[in-house]
């Protein structure tokens, strides 16, 4: 199988958002590695697809010209994509969290990132003052467990 990955990264020394583009030939992993990493691909459907980036250090960014990805998609029977909505990186290749992006695209290291289409309540709770609850304060009876 032949991976093609796309990531956004943010080059921080000029200030823009950029596209790393990695590709993965599977057929050259070791059959553990290469099963791991198909059954990963096809599962990504059901929630699992950030596990891939076990496996990020293992693509290899490369710019195909047209007659290249040509020969690359005769010669393998499957290719496919692999795509995190919420996956950033840096110019070195190590994933930002969504404060260093705010801070990032602000200058403000006290920014915050939302999510797009964060309604008011998420962003209030989101906001709001985390108060530690004091496990000293915790008082159990046996009443507590009686139904």
């Amino acid at each position: 199988m032949l991976l093609f990955w796309r990531i956004r990264y943010y080059d921080a020394r000029e200030k823009q958002f950029k596209d790393r583009d990695l590709w993965l030939d599977t057929d050259t992993l070791d059959p553990v590695t290469k099963a791991a990493i198909e059954a990963i691909h096809d599962l990504k459907d059901n929630g699992r697809s950030r596990e891939i980036l076990r496996y990020r250090h293992i693509f290899r960014e490369q710019n195909r010209s047209s007659d290249e990805l040509s020969s690359l998609c005769e010669r393998h029977d499957r290719m496919s994509t692999v795509f995190i909505h919420d996956y950033f990186e840096d110019e070195t290749g190590q994933e930002l969290t969504s404060k260093q992006m705010a801070a990032a695209l602000t200058g403000n290291p006290d920014a915050v990132l939302l999510p797009a289409g964060a309604k008011q309540y998420d962003i209030d709770y989101f906001l709001a003052e985390k108060r530690s609850i004091s496990v000293d304060e915790i008082t159990l009876t046996p009443r507590a467990y009686a139904r």
